[in-house]
């Protein structure tokens, strides 16, 4: 399609078809789509369209998260799958990066060695769209919420840098052929290469997001529930993710508020008296649940399989 007035409902509704049969999450059909529509709107505005070719878009914003939050087995077994595979080796990396960055894709792709000092250990995530001429800000870095955030690298993050080699162009990661790196590239190389080959060892139920529906932004998922898990403070984590204010964050937040489940242990206990609710029975239980009990989980975890 060449022209924007070839462009009616009918198309839009079958590009969102699309881009739900590639495994492409609500909330971004639901972005792709209101942009489109808007750009359209404004071309009747501004009387490039005829105002009789205008159309009712209805889309039902999205209000929560679909997206399936990996667990520690997946991203170990994807890792792993890909640094034994040596055409895999760059992809190996650049999960490694996502996984322990919460970094988006496209942050990732552009990112460069003057971002990183492996001596102090941080990452500086710049936007520079609002300087410097306009062909200089056509090729700029920039994040999202357009503000600079700075983050510290995690070690194995941090060790993954430092095993890398330095590409004249200055770009930290790259393609499976040494070019530069292109998100669309990534998931499908994913999918095909890593995800589809180790679905049977982590079945999906049916009906439920699984790891077979597991995407790039799955691994910003993750990175968030280790964060809220492991007890980063929330605001600490939304500046590491670049939002001023996030579902994601508080979802994942809920979900390993210890405060809320030490005071409902405190209400079984009220109704159930038991040893395990001495004074002294809780030293030895993390979350409530003792450490052989939670043995046999996937790790730390916390991602809700219903949300992620």
């Amino acid at each position: 399609m060449r022209y924007w007035n070839s462009v009616t409902l009918k198309v839009l509704q079958d590009y969102g078809a699309w881009l739900d049969d590639e495994g492409y999450a609500y909330a971004t059909e639901y972005l792709e789509l209101t942009t489109l529509k808007q750009v359209f709107n404004y071309l009747i505005q501004a009387k490039e369209i005829p105002a009789q070719a205008n159309f009712e878009l209805k889309l039902t914003k999205p209000s929560d998260t679909t997206t399936y939050c990996y667990r520690d087995t997946e991203v170990e077994a994807m890792i792993r799958h890909c640094f034994a595979t040596p055409s895999l080796h760059w992809l190996g990396g650049v999960i490694v990066a996502l996984a322990y960055s919460g970094l988006r894709i496209s942050e990732l792709a552009s990112l460069r060695w003057t971002n990183i000092d492996l001596e102090s250990g941080m990452l500086r995530l710049p936007d520079q769209t609002r300087a410097g001429t306009r062909a200089q800000r056509q090729a700029a870095q920039s994040t999202k919420g357009g503000y600079s955030r700075t983050l510290p690298l995690q070690d194995r993050f941090r060790a993954v840098l430092k095993g890398m080699d330095r590409a004249a162009d200055g770009r930290v990661f790259h393609g499976p052929l040494g070019g530069v790196l292109k998100p669309d590239t990534v998931r499908n190389v994913l999918v095909r290469e890593v995800i589809k080959p180790l679905a049977p060892r982590f079945p999906t139920p049916p009906g439920e997001p699984g790891f077979a529906r597991g995407r790039l932004h799955s691994f910003r998922h993750f990175f968030c529930s280790r964060c809220a898990h492991s007890g980063v403070p929330e605001q600490t984590l939304m500046r590491w993710l670049g939002h001023r204010s996030s579902k994601m964050v508080q979802h994942y937040f809920h979900l390993h508020d210890k405060d809320s489940v030490a005071q409902m242990r405190k209400l079984d206990c009220a109704d159930n008296p038991a040893p395990a609710c001495e004074p002294d029975a809780g030293k030895d239980v993390v979350g409530g649940v003792h450490p052989e009990a939670s043995s046999s989980q996937d790790g730390p975890e916390g991602c809700d399989r219903r949300v992620g």
